[in-house]
């Protein structure tokens, strides 16, 4: 099996896709201005959370992660970035932002790993994660029959010892975005679903077990109606097919230079996935 995501430039042919964007900032490349202004946009309750970080480093990825949001969340919108108020979830993610103009926030989630931060964000899907790992990590592989479906486990436990740790890490990273898209975190159980993985084609999902990503009614088309027919309705007016079903979801791989990220989307077009590097945004606005 080929280690080497599926990897192209385009990732559908239709202009009318559904759109998301994966941002991707190395601390040490943020101008210390920017940095600064980030934190000015800190909230008190944002401002003491920060400082209960002792490392310097841990107060930086929490003040680079909220300034990446907010900065993003503005430039989809155009609602100012000190405007953009999170709230944690009940599994400590900022799972909803409001900022009183009545307007409604893209899906978007965000990843850290030893001084890089990803965000995803999109306005065309219905839930969306995003998982970053540094490809600088010790062995881990034999986790896998611990954490994982048997399926995975055993394509770790069978590839080349060459191969183990990079195979674990793509099943980690993807099983890490899918449970973040969720918002449950790995209490889902990382064994309740498995991925596989293709030399020429995208990850797939299947689940193994119910979870309350099961909970909605199964959509059902009308005569002569396909999921396709519905690709051009925003997300919110299109027919509700089962949250937990794996037709709905699609996933995506970047392997960076430093890094491996992985995305879980839901929707029912497959999106394409535009990599972008945080530095190109310098219209920061006070």
């Amino acid at each position: 099996m080929s280690l080497k995501p599926h990897q192209h430039e385009t990732r559908t042919s239709s202009e009318s896709s559904p759109q998301v964007e994966v941002w991707r900032a190395a601390h040490a490349d943020l101008d210390t201005s920017v940095v600064a202004r980030f934190e000015s946009w800190l909230t008190d309750e944002e401002r003491t959370r920060q400082l209960r970080y002792r490392r310097p480093e841990d107060q930086l990825r929490f003040a680079v992660g909220r300034g990446m949001l907010r900065t993003l969340l503005s430039k989809h919108t155009g609602v100012p970035p000190q405007h953009w108020l999170f709230q944690l979830g009940p599994y400590g993610r900022p799972e909803a932002a409001t900022n009183g103009s009545g307007i409604e926030a893209p899906a978007f989630n965000l990843s850290h790993s030893r001084g890089v931060t990803v965000a995803a964000i999109s306005a065309d899907v219905s839930r969306l994660g995003a998982d970053v790992e540094t490809l600088e990590r010790g062995s881990h592989w034999s986790l896998a029959r611990r954490f994982f479906a048997p399926s995975e486990a055993a394509v770790v436990e069978d590839a080349d010892v060459q191969d183990k740790e990079q195979l674990f890490l793509r099943f980690w990273t993807l099983k890490e975005a899918y449970v973040k898209a969720v918002g449950q975190g790995i209490t889902l159980g990382l064994d309740t679903f498995c991925f596989e993985l293709f030399d020429d084609a995208p990850p797939s999902v299947q689940f193994r077990r119910s979870s309350s990503a099961d909970d909605v009614p199964t959509w059902k088309p009308s005569p002569g109606q396909r999921p396709a027919d519905t690709a051009d309705m925003p997300d919110a007016h299109r027919p509700k097919m089962p949250r937990g079903a794996p037709e709905r979801w699609h996933f995506d791989e970047l392997l960076l230079s430093r890094e491996r990220v992985a995305v879980a989307m839901e929707s029912l077009c497959r999106p394409r996935v535009t990599l972008r590097s945080f530095t190109e945004v310098h219209e920061l606005e006070s």
